[in-house]
């Protein structure tokens, strides 16, 4: 409502640059006034913008956050307003030659590429700083000894606040229209947004630095930071760089990751399933009836010529396909434990996630995802869409 005062100053503006521009007298004395009465007016949009700033809203209040976004926009708009008129007023008035060449095109694209620097001018002004400062307390935090929890909520919330700031800067440089033809404009824009996002990822970086044990304690502080340290985008990182260079499970993650995208605190319940299947030492029968095996004795198990296929069914029966006329063995499951001709078979893990069932000597494995793929169906984090008969 404040911000509305000004529009009928700024119209009146408009109407004496217009005058002005248009007078064939055109006195420097006017001109300063004019200029001066532009300065003014921005400075007071500037002091709205500060303290729209200073309004933090946290995740859960949507409607206070997109009100706090609109107002931050409309705010912006007349400063872009007011600056696109005092830069008629300071040019300097073109002759007909100027005129000739000069075209409305090139004009509009001119004021285009101003307030996308000066959006980029701000970026580096108001929020750089914060960064630098936001490293600092965290690289300080962490080479402490005593780690107070109350830093540790402030550092997740300066992170919350910067990054809602880049993003803001991010929409704002996103309303900014530049026409077709405006090429320079455009690249001027792209190199805005990337600066923008590289800062994000920057501050993503530095936040992930502390780690997954941190993060899950500081979720339990509040509501506000359960929401806040449930964010994909650090989950996602957290998720992936668990699931390096394990077999089958990159193509999980490109196959639902935007799917996960959507949903908030997905990516974390992705990264709980993980741990909890990576330490997992209980067979369950799932893992034996959904997946391929191959049977070798534990000097021969990575030699694959020497591996034979078994296939485990639901009634408790498998078979050895390269055993003469495919003879069908009984199994059972006791204790989390493989049995067979009452020899115990544990469960356990290789470099590559492969489930390896193994008694000593002899040694079952299977590369298959597929019992994976069952824990993320039942936790609700991929749809429930029959897959086709292969390990992947």
């Amino acid at each position: 409502e404040k911000t509305t005062i000004l529009i009928p100053q700024i119209e009146s503006i408009e109407t004496y640059v217009a005058t002005y521009l248009s007078s064939e007298n055109n006195d420097d004395t006017v001109k300063s006034n004019l200029a001066e009465a532009h300065n003014c007016i921005v400075e007071t949009l500037t002091q709205s913008l500060f303290t729209l700033d200073e309004v933090i809203c946290p995740p859960e209040f949507e409607t206070a956050r997109q009100q706090r976004r609109e107002a931050v926009k409309f705010t912006q708009g007349l400063i872009d307003r007011v600056e696109c008129s005092k830069l008629s007023l300071m040019g300097s008035k073109p002759n007909a030659k100027n005129l000739a060449q000069t075209t409305s095109r090139s004009s509009e694209e001119h004021a285009l590429i101003a307030r996308i620097s000066q959006s980029f001018e701000k970026i580096e002004t108001n929020l750089i700083p914060q960064i630098e400062s936001f490293e600092i307390s965290v690289t300080t935090y962490l080479s402490s000894e005593n780690n107070d929890d109350t830093v540790k909520s402030k550092l997740a919330e300066a992170h919350h606040c910067i990054v809602e700031a880049l993003m803001q800067s991010i929409l704002t440089l996103d309303s900014i229209v530049c026409p077709p033809g405006f090429e320079i404009a455009k690249q001027k824009r792209r190199e805005a947004v990337k600066f923008a996002q590289v800062l994000i990822d920057r501050v993503d970086e530095v936040f992930l630095e502390l780690d997954e044990p941190d993060l899950f304690n500081l979720g339990c502080v509040s509501r506000y930071y359960s929401i806040l340290t449930a964010d994909n985008a650090v989950w996602s990182q957290l998720a992936l760089k668990r699931w390096e260079a394990k077999e089958g499970m990159r193509e999980i993650s490109e196959e639902y990751r935007n799917f996960w995208f959507k949903s908030p605190g997905a990516w974390k319940r992705v990264y709980c399933l993980i741990e909890k299947e990576a330490r997992r030492t209980s067979l369950d029968v799932n893992d034996l009836v959904d997946n391929i095996w191959y049977c070798a004795p534990v000097e021969d198990i990575n030699d694959w010529n020497r591996n034979k296929l078994v296939t485990f069914y639901r009634d408790g029966t498998y078979t050895h396909h390269h055993e003469p006329f495919n003879p069908t063995f009984s199994w059972t499951i006791m204790n989390g434990n493989l049995i067979l001709n009452h020899n115990h078979f544990s469960l356990m893990r290789s470099p590559g996630w492969d489930l390896v069932i193994s008694n000593g000597s002899l040694v079952f494995k299977s590369p298959g995802t597929k019992s994976f793929r069952r824990k993320l169906i039942e936790d609700g984090l991929i749809p429930n869409v029959r897959q086709e008969d292969n390990n992947f």
